[in-house]
């Protein structure tokens, strides 16, 4: 049940609960939460319940409503312990209670001061000389016993029973830890010492929530005659006499969790140095703590590495190990991707006239999902360019198995050139790829199909895309490339571009020294800065009759 409660104003203390669909706050005696102070409306603000929680709304108040030294303008998402301010009235809004699990502690809501200690969690560099060879048998035995599993199950218990060694005055003991959020404590660990002690007993809320919050270890050496227990029955009836808790602190001072143990014993209270013994022994677990999950990130991490080196086995069986030989053509090709395993995807796809098609093309997004959908999309590019008429056939094939195949907004862009070394022409499809660059043997580059290309694959089922045949001269070379290239940044979060690609290429003498050149250009230019993108390279080039003899006499050496 959320709940209001007044912390400063004429009505300090009270509580009320947040009952129905609205709770109002103001003024008028029909508010809700009715305040006497004469700066507040008469119905100046409410607490509206949504199905995904509560939020606090301004009425058009004269001196406005703040949350959490914000003021309201709209209505606002209220959040545990968040504070709201009207007029000169505090108020904490409590959404829920912390969890309680079997034999776990209740957490229960105090008024009036019972921490008559507090002590900073990193206060205890040292060890005092009171009561030093129990300081040291108490580190010593944790010690030994975090550093004997890697069960946090077994090693709180174990934790617990350590200091119930130490303690003999301890009657329960708890090991509360902070779920993700931060926002509710969970019991993974309790202890009672004999028969009369109470697992219900509750802990109090005020001082779970400080040693949180706060970061503070508390001390409380007469629960009974404290103030602020005196609105609890739970802890009058147990006649609970003293309690201690002391935060797990994580680097940051992230809270992670919190050990406490009291006693129902009249003579034997806890004292100051016992609070310093607990505060060393929470510090030395929250260590451990921290070192655990530093433990389990590295399992994930292996874990992860091993998988990417298996896709990437698995993904270059798919892809060409070598560009094919073909009279009067030279082929080259680079592939990178940016995680061990990528998205991009090139082919080299003999068909049964004597043609080749060659493919690259670039599947949204990275890493292991990407590169599962590269293998099947080879497949499905090799069916369809075998099953298809033509190029343009084979794209429309494609992007309706496509649009199958992918799922939450994911598409394929795809370059297609089928390649004729008897007619020496090239018919190229562009699926919303990067548009091929021709060099002409006269140093001219040409951007193609850009009229003719259609979205990528996967994006419109009934796209019917569009193909052009272009002729290949000796001395001509074609390139493809993917947005790895072209969008590679440098320290200056400056594009590699289009137009350096354009320069290179127009000054290569062959499609091998295309791709040399590039790569030197983007070595140079990135730098030291990672590869944040799948790169894919591949050019075509049609030999000079003095290439081809060149090749030729090398053929007889």
């Amino acid at each position: 049940m959320a709940t209001i409660f007044v912390v400063q104003g004429k009505r300090k203390g009270d509580k009320r609960e947040v009952f129905g669909r609205e709770f109002t706050i103001g003024r008028h005696p029909s508010c809700d939460l009715e305040l006497a102070e004469t700066t507040v409306s008469r119905r100046h603000a409410r607490i509206a319940r949504r199905p995904d929680g509560f939020y606090l709304e301004d009425l058009g108040s004269q001196h406005g409503t703040w949350l959490n030294d914000q003021r309201v303008e709209r209505p606002t998402r209220l959040g545990d312990l968040d504070i709201v301010k009207i007029s000169d009235v505090l108020l904490e809004f409590r959404e829920v209670d912390y969890d309680v699990l079997p034999h776990e502690p209740n957490l229960e809501e105090e008024t009036g001061s019972s921490i008559i200690t507090m002590l900073d969690a990193g206060a205890c560099e040292a060890l005092s000389e009171v009561n030093l060879h129990r300081k040291l048998r108490a580190l010593l035995d944790i010690t030994r016993h975090l550093g004997s599993t890697l069960d946090l199950d077994k090693l709180f218990p174990e934790v617990l029973s350590s200091i119930f060694e130490i303690f003999p005055q301890a009657q329960r003991g708890y090991v509360l830890m902070v779920e993700p959020g931060g926002e509710k404590l969970h019991c993974r660990a309790s202890k009672l010492r004999g028969d009369d002690a109470e697992a219900a007993a509750p802990i109090s809320r005020t001082i779970a929530r400080r040693v949180i919050r706060e970061s503070k270890a508390v001390l409380s050496a007469d629960a009974v005659s404290d103030e602020r227990f005196m609105g609890s029955e739970s802890v009058a009836s147990l006649r609970i006499r003293s309690v201690v808790s002391a935060p797990l602190i994580g680097s940051g001072n992230t809270p992670l969790g919190l050990i406490h143990i009291d006693t129902m014993s009249r003579r034997e209270r806890f004292s100051a140095g016992d609070l310093e013994v607990l505060v060393n022994v929470a510090n030395l677990v929250a260590r451990v703590l921290e070192l655990l999950a530093l433990h389990q990130t590295q399992l994930q991490f292996d874990r992860r590495e091993r998988d990417i080196r298996t896709a990437r086995q698995v993904q270059l069986h798919f892809l060409p190990r070598e560009a094919p030989q073909l009279p009067e053509y030279d082929l080259c090709h680079y592939y990178q991707a940016a995680e061990g395993v990528g998205g991009d995807y090139f082919d080299y796809v003999p068909l049964p006239d004597g043609r080749w098609a060659i493919a690259v093309g670039d599947i949204a997004g990275k890493g292991v999902s990407a590169a599962l959908l590269m293998a099947r999309i080879c497949s499905e590019v090799r069916f369809s360019l075998l099953t298809s008429p033509t190029p343009a056939e084979a794209a429309n094939r494609l992007n309706l198995k496509i649009s199958e195949l992918v799922y939450n907004s994911r598409f394929v862009t795809l370059a297609l050139c089928i390649l004729d070394p008897v007619r020496h022409e090239v018919t190229i499809v562009n699926a919303g790829h990067m548009p091929p660059l021709m060099r002409l043997a006269s140093g001219e580059v040409l951007s193609l199909g850009q009229a003719e290309s259609g979205p990528p694959l996967g994006v419109l089922t009934e796209q019917k895309y569009e193909q052009i045949i272009v002729p290949l001269a000796e001395g001509d070379i074609l390139l493809l490339y993917t947005d790895g290239l072209n969008e590679s940044l440098n320290h200056n979060r400056e594009m590699f571009g289009c137009d350096r690609i354009e320069e290179f290429l127009a000054r290569a003498p062959s499609a091998d020294a295309v791709i040399d050149s590039l790569l030197t250009e983007l070595s140079r230019f990135t730098k030291a800065e990672p590869q944040t993108d799948d790169l894919c390279m591949l050019s075509l080039s049609r030999q000079t009759r003095l290439q081809e003899h060149d090749t030729i006499a090398d053929d007889d050496l």
